[in-house]
């Protein structure tokens, strides 16, 4: 009965060390691909163009549809 406790010990640490080892594989598959990067960084830049200018699209792209972002505005103070 002892060395059936010991196998099962022996090889609940070798699937642990397995597991590990291939968490540890796709961690540093994630880096270096930047996977995580381009996850975040795509809806992000939705979130940035509404953040900047109110309007949703990337910050290039809506830069021209607001008023307040164009040098030709004037105000009434302006005029007189």
């Amino acid at each position: 009965m002892k060395s059936q406790r010991g196998q099962a010990t022996i090889e609940a640490v070798l699937i642990v060390v397995v597991l590990l080892s291939a968490a540890i594989y796709v961690s540093q598959q994630f880096r270096s691909r930047k996977t995580m990067a381009s996850l975040v960084e795509g809806p992000w830049s939705y979130i940035d163009g509404m953040a900047q200018y109110g309007v949703w699209g990337t910050p290039k792209r809506v830069k021209k549809l607001n008023p307040y972002s164009s040098r030709r505005v004037s105000s009434a103070s302006e005029a007189e």
